[in-house]
């Protein structure tokens, strides 16, 4: 995997281990950002550089199993799990903070992966549709589409 690619395709990183460590120099990253959870946890540790950070932000396939310290400490790693209601002081806030979200990644398509469709929230129907169909991109669901 060519390190243009890894870097355009941040998600493949997981399962590209060798590659990472190659375009580090054998090093690793700073930084593991992981939506996962369970089958990518194990990697996420092992894709870190001495003292880098693994946050998990999700469990879209399964919780973290418990975390075993003697497993950080040869590369002397942190593990945090992200709460973003610790961010917040309500639900009223949330509502601004994606549509801020959703602007800033519209505007900046290379944070993101390609954008496979827009809709607006009565259509959220269709947006699901289009997530089951083989579409690539992010599908995203705009409170104030136009």
């Amino acid at each position: 995997m060519s390190k243009k690619s890894l870097l355009s395709n941040p998600a493949k990183c997981w399962c590209e281990r060798d590659a990472v460590r190659e375009y580090t120099n054998g090093r690793g990253v700073a930084a593991v950002f992981d939506p996962i959870g369970a089958p990518t946890y194990e990697t996420s540790l092992q894709l870190l550089a001495p003292r880098g950070c693994l946050i998990n932000y999700g469990e879209l396939s399964g919780a973290v199993p418990a975390i075993n310290l003697h497993q950080l400490f040869p590369g002397s790693v942190f593990v945090t799990k992200y709460n973003g209601m610790r961010w917040v002081e309500g639900f009223h806030e949330f509502a601004g903070l994606i549509a801020d979200a959703l602007a800033l990644a519209a505007k900046r398509p290379a944070v993101i992966s390609e954008i496979a469709g827009r809709f607006p929230l009565d259509r959220v129907a269709d947006a699901y549709q289009l997530l089951e169909s083989t579409s690539h991109g992010k599908v995203l669901v705009l409170p104030k589409l136009e």
